[in-house]
């Protein structure tokens, strides 16, 4: 018997009592009337009847309530109308964005900043004046060069610097690329962090009011930012943002050498092969300082070998550059080139196999 059935049996004992007690007065004022003393005796026994079943119904602990029943706040959200929770999808998602373009923002200026010296192309071309009345192009840390004079004829020097452009464009877009993987990397970190603190909040409160007084929005909003943590987790593995990010950086360092190469060869027509520092070192035991004496003076015998330990030394000056004529370095940066293209993004499948792997989702 629910709590309805009970009400009824309550009304239909307050009527009996009212019906009983009034044929009972009306009995009482015509007492040689025995029509109205039966009507007053059925009607005694139907309140008594009433009132037993109520008793009964009540005795088993079943008594109506004081008050109509209201939905708890548990219940609110799953009676909600449809548009309450396109709403809420809708805030997590722009908190979503916001979040991302602001901290990719915030990245990509710092890295900027701090990588801006690396950039084979000039920044602007705009010429700024200086304090000492010299002008030179706002913020940039290369100028592209118009000619090379180790290159003859001019047309293969023109190549040449036709080849440094390429080569100065695939750099810049290897650190560009790097930039943007380390902006997604940031972002991703921001956004777990955010969202996770979203989400202790929210299990905070509904551990404090417990889950059936907790309101509706509130849990849509801790299932909703758990949901945002566990697809980001994977992001990382997914797009291998970290190595993205070092294999650029590496692609865009070894672009810059190249240039630096190019440069050096258009000044010198020479192209180095080998580390100088150890022919410089020897050099150096011959240096005469000075005062005029030889840092180490060599013995008598040795100083008449003085012309030839001369020689020596300027052939042993040449053994880490060579001269390299504008067909040979044309073909060398050809091959350089071609060894270094290559795109630097890489993606991995494994961790989307592993979020919806059958035995991670069912335990089994």
């Amino acid at each position: 018997m629910n709590t309805e059935d009970i009400s009824k049996l309550k009304a239909e004992a307050d009527v009996a009592r009212e019906e009983a007690h009034a044929a009972a007065l009306d009995a009482a004022s015509s007492p040689g009337d025995l029509a109205k003393q039966e009507v007053a005796t059925e009607l005694a026994k139907r309140s008594s009847d009433a009132n037993a079943a109520l008793a009964a119904a009540e005795a088993h602990g079943l008594t109506p309530p004081a008050h109509p029943t209201e939905p708890s706040p548990a219940n609110e959200l799953a009676h909600a109308p449809w548009w309450h929770y396109v709403l809420i999808g809708a805030a997590m998602g722009l908190l979503l964005l916001g979040v991302a373009q602001s901290a990719r923002c915030v990245f990509r200026d710092r890295a900027e900043r701090m990588t801006g010296a690396y950039r084979l192309a000039p920044a602007d071309t705009s010429a700024d004046t200086n304090s000492n009345g010299s002008t030179e192009a706002s913020g940039q840390s290369h100028r592209n060069p118009t000619a090379c004079p180790a290159a003859s004829p001019k047309e293969k020097g023109d190549f040449i610097l036709r080849q440094r452009a390429k080569v100065v464009e695939l750099g810049d877009g290897h650190r560009y690329t790097a930039i943007e993987f380390g902006s997604f990397f940031f972002a991703n970190t921001v956004i777990l962090a955010v969202f996770g603190f979203i989400s202790l909040i929210s299990l905070l409160l509904i551990t404090k009011r417990g889950i059936t007084n907790a309101h509706g929005t509130l849990v849509a909003v801790f299932l909703l930012s758990s949901g945002v943590g566990l697809i980001y987790q994977g992001m990382f593995g997914v797009f291998q943002q970290k190595s993205n990010v070092d294999s650029n950086h590496t692609q865009s360092v070894e672009y810059g050498r190249l240039v630096d190469e190019i440069d050096t060869y258009c000044a010198t027509g020479k192209l180095a092969i080998s580390d100088p520092n150890i022919v410089l070192a020897k050099l150096a035991e011959n240096v005469v300082p000075a005062g005029g004496a030889a840092a180490n003076p060599a013995p008598p015998a040795a100083q008449a070998k003085g012309a030839e330990a001369d020689g020596k030394t300027v052939e042993a000056l040449k053994s880490f550059f060579v001269f390299v004529g504008p067909d040979e370095f044309i073909l060398y940066l050809e091959w350089r080139t071609e060894a270094l293209r290559k795109f630097s993004i890489s993606l991995d499948e494994k961790p989307v196999q592993s979020l919806t792997d059958p035995a991670r989702m069912t335990g089994l």
